[in-house]
């Protein structure tokens, strides 16, 4: 299955609910297990999404967007470092995805907003980096 930007997540985004640009500290990413297979696009919350391990978790920073590009005839989410790393990932096994989502108290409430397909990786106690692909991270349409 490919990156899915989430129901709620397209609906916060487009509503301002939730804000991508600047440095928000409740925008955050976490590692999903392979074996999970893709989370459920009809999610409202993260529970049961991604690894539980807190070294599968990182705050995203520097978020950029939304930029609207004609030329591709969409509205694109990306940072100005272009990669998410998180440190020192125990060994909780193959990853294969990574979802962003907005954190508010805990899994119960935090909202999930996409999916993004990652090569492969299995973590054992390094760190892992995930490069954003060059037309963004995720995109709604115009």
């Amino acid at each position: 299955m490919a990156g899915f930007v989430f129901n709620i997540g397209a609906q916060e985004l487009q509503d301002g609910t939730t804000t991508w640009t600047g440095s928000p500290a409740d925008i955050r990413a976490r590692l999903v297990l392979t074996a999970s297979g893709a989370p459920d696009k009809d999610a409202d919350v993260m529970t049961g999404i991604g690894s539980v391990d807190p070294t599968a978790e990182v705050v995203v920073s520097d978020c950029v967007g939304p930029t609207k590009s004609d030329v591709r005839d969409r509205i694109e989410y990306t940072n100005t470092a272009a990669k998410v790393v998180f440190t020192t990932v125990a060994a909780i096994g193959e990853v294969s995805r990574m979802v962003f989502y907005r954190f508010v108290t805990d899994d119960s409430d935090s909202i999930p907003l996409v999916c993004v397909e990652i090569t492969p990786k299995t973590p054992n106690t390094g760190d892992i980096e995930v490069t954003m692909p060059a037309n963004g991270w995720f995109y709604t349409q115009q």
